[in-house]
């Protein structure tokens, strides 16, 4: 996916930036430390987590920043991606029972046209 940088440093700069580190120990994680690190984050702005990116900038000091408003869209479309799949998914499940039944009762109705003893 191409990104367009000027527009994401322009939303940025309307914005609180904040280094990743510091970005990324707001962030819960499973290791030792409880949040996850500044490379995952990066990770998020410059491949992304499915097709989700996470807002950021380089500096001119070579130091990737974001903010809490970015983290906050970031997550709010992993969560909206995540609902819709699975919504996705149920309605698959619910349209297959629903064949699966459409059939059975199928079968029923044509075994009571059936004459008897066939």
């Amino acid at each position: 996916m191409q990104r367009n940088w000027i527009e994401i440093a322009e939303r940025l700069r309307l914005e609180i930036l904040i280094p990743v580190g510091r970005a990324a120990r707001t962030v819960p994680g499973q290791g030792r430390s409880g949040h996850v690190s500044a490379a995952v984050l990066v990770g998020w702005i410059t491949r992304g987590k499915g097709d989700v990116y996470l807002d950021g900038i380089r500096t001119a000091g070579n130091q990737w920043m974001t903010s809490e408003k970015a983290l906050t869209r970031f997550f709010a479309e992993l969560s909206a991606k995540e609902v819709a799949a699975r919504s996705g998914q149920a309605q698959q499940i619910r349209t297959e029972a629903q064949a699966r039944a459409e059939a059975a009762l199928s079968e029923i109705q044509a075994r009571r046209k059936q004459p008897k003893g066939v």
